[in-house]
């Protein structure tokens, strides 16, 4: 699997990169973490970043880390 902190800047990138590879769409990916697709959309837009509790939420239905996620 390609690191796909290596091509993208942003968390919100590596957010939409992961969930398209996962094939989910926000709505999809919102009912897992128990957010609204709205909130999805505001963190792949950066504008708002996950809380830790939702970032490892995402992560673990994103089949990567949350250190993918934040680049580190």
């Amino acid at each position: 699997m390609t690191d796909l902190a290596l091509t993208t800047t942003t968390l919100g990138e590596r957010v939409r990169l992961y969930r398209n590879r996962a094939s989910l769409t926000q709505r999809e990916l919102a009912e897992l973490v128990g957010v609204t697709a709205h909130t999805v959309g505001q963190w792949e837009s950066d504008l708002f970043c996950p809380s830790l509790h939702n970032l490892r939420v995402l992560a673990a239905h994103l089949g990567t880390r949350p250190g993918a996620l934040l680049d580190d």
